[in-house]
């Protein structure tokens, strides 16, 4: 009479792996989760009309914007932002024809172009979440981690003359940063305040006449704001912007 010991699964591989026998290959299976929503939404506008600012209602939130025309992106902006006041707000501004690719998190979107007759805007609006599997497209403003602008003026000042920006608040930055490109010598100065009335901080960058400047300030204050000090002569060329480098 045989004496049966029963014995798990386990224990049976083991002891035939023991013995030198080779195991069938186990099958695996990956199952991926099938996505809840597509990583993008495409919107196309007609540049015939000129807007201001207009809320783009179409668009109810997203985590960045990719945008491209078969016109120019000169004299196009957006103003992004959670709040539907946003489209007010003048720090809340990006350029695309210094940036196309815009990325955080919005819910209401402000759209100003220039007439540009029998041309279209495309907009690519995506969920960061899932564009990044499927997307290895990063902007500079991503990896930079800068903000919009928060400062700017491209209007020419005549001898003397001088720019000052409206102040904007630092809580989200770590520098002040910025550029300035003028045919005139003159003085960028970074200001700032932790009052709301006493600019106790400054950084001045002297400047020579058609010198390729960036500038950059420590943040020590809540607010900030951004002066330039034309010298002796009369401008003709001028671009002065400015950002804040997140932390």
């Amino acid at each position: 009479m045989n004496n049966l010991e029963e014995i798990t699964t386990l224990e049976l591989e083991a002891e035939l792996i023991a013995r030198g026998a080779e195991l069938p290959p186990v099958p695996v299976h990956i199952v991926y989760p099938e996505p809840t929503e597509e990583p993008s939404d495409f919107f196309e506008y007609d540049l015939s009309e000129a807007r201001d600012y207009v809320r783009l209602i179409e668009i109810s939130k997203g985590d960045f914007i990719i945008a491209s025309t078969d016109g120019t992106l000169t004299g196009i902006s957006f103003r992004l932002g959670l709040k539907r006041d946003a489209g007010g707000d003048v720090r809340r501004t990006w350029y695309l024809d210094q940036t196309n690719e815009i990325r955080r998190p919005f819910r209401h979107v402000f759209l100003k172009n220039n007439v540009q007759a029998g041309k279209k805007l495309r907009l690519q609006v995506g969920h960061e979440a899932i564009a990044e599997a499927v997307s290895q497209v990063i902007s500079a403003e991503f990896k930079n981690k800068v903000s919009a602008i928060v400062a700017s003026t491209t209007a020419l000042l005549l001898a003397n003359q001088e720019y000052t920006s409206s102040a904007f608040g630092l809580e989200d930055g770590a520098r002040i940063i910025g550029s300035c490109l003028a045919d005139q010598d003159g003085v960028v100065y970074v200001e700032q305040r932790n009052d709301g009335a006493n600019w106790d901080v400054q950084s001045s960058f002297g400047y020579s006449a058609g010198a390729l400047l960036g500038f950059s300030a420590e943040v020590v204050a809540n607010e900030g704001r951004i002066r330039f000090v034309n010298g002796a002569v009369n401008q003709g060329t001028f671009r002065l912007y400015s950002r804040l480098r997140r932390v």
